[in-house]
């Protein structure tokens, strides 16, 4: 069950439970010999409210966790996500917004974000909240590419909140582009370059590298492995 008041997101989701437990076990850190009256005063909200994060019984949304943060110095990445554990000056943002990586930059979503491929050649991504207001948070980017054209690269993550999920969904950007399985011969076919592939489901296509295949296209390619044997797999969800 899920419920939204002043600006706080409160999380009951399935799932989440560990990770709201574990962002109560950094609050507690962060405090230290504070008192927690003193503390939640500091931040500008009530010490009932940081007793409920401590205890995991709720989950900041993006307005508190940036006034916990700048409250107590520490960087906002690691407040949400338990990495990079350097303290760094925070500004004050609006709720809505989700932040970079160092939290010192706001970006209103939808937004462009552009990511180098394992060969160099630069690529834009539109980034969307696509389930926000409740835990866990939902992000999704889709590699811009023409109208007319199909493929492109397409990326999901979540987190127990917007900046979780932000940060999680640039890592899988970024190493889920790194990576080729697909090349281009001289006479225009294209060949395996491992004994995987890896890409999702399209409409009427299959998307590997960004590119979009045929199903035929893909018949051709299996063809010339043949004889041996293979799995055919679709992957737990993972973030």
């Amino acid at each position: 069950m899920t419920s939204k008041k002043a600006g706080e997101v409160v999380a009951k989701a399935e799932g989440a439970e560990d990770t709201i437990r574990a962002f109560g076990e950094r609050l507690l850190k962060t405090i230290g010999d504070e008192s927690k009256r003193s503390f939640a005063r500091r931040c500008g909200f009530s010490d009932g409210l940081l007793s409920a994060y401590l205890k995991g019984e709720k989950a900041p949304g993006m307005r508190h966790l940036v006034m916990i943060a700048k409250a107590a110095g520490v960087s906002l990445d690691w407040l949400a996500t338990g990495c990079d554990g350097r303290a760094a000056e925070v500004e004050t943002k609006l709720p809505g917004l989700a932040l970079n990586g160092m939290g010192l930059e706001a970006v209103l979503l939808p937004a462009i974000e552009r990511f180098l491929d394992c060969l160099g050649k630069e690529r834009e991504f539109v980034i969307e909240l696509v389930a926000g207001g409740s835990s866990p948070v939902w992000m999704l980017a889709r590699e811009r590419r023409p109208l007319d054209e199909k493929g492109g690269y397409c990326f999901a993550a979540s987190g127990c909140n917007e900046v979780e999920a932000l940060l999680r969904l640039r890592r899988k950007i970024q190493k889920g582009i790194s990576r080729r399985y697909l090349a281009l011969a001289p006479d225009a076919s294209l060949h395996m370059l491992t004994d995987t592939l890896v890409g999702y489901v399209g409409e009427g296509v299959l998307v590997i590298d960004g590119r979009a295949l045929s199903p035929e296209i893909l018949v051709e390619l299996l063809e010339r492995r043949r004889g041996e044997h293979f799995v055919f797999q679709f992957p737990p969800w993972e973030d």
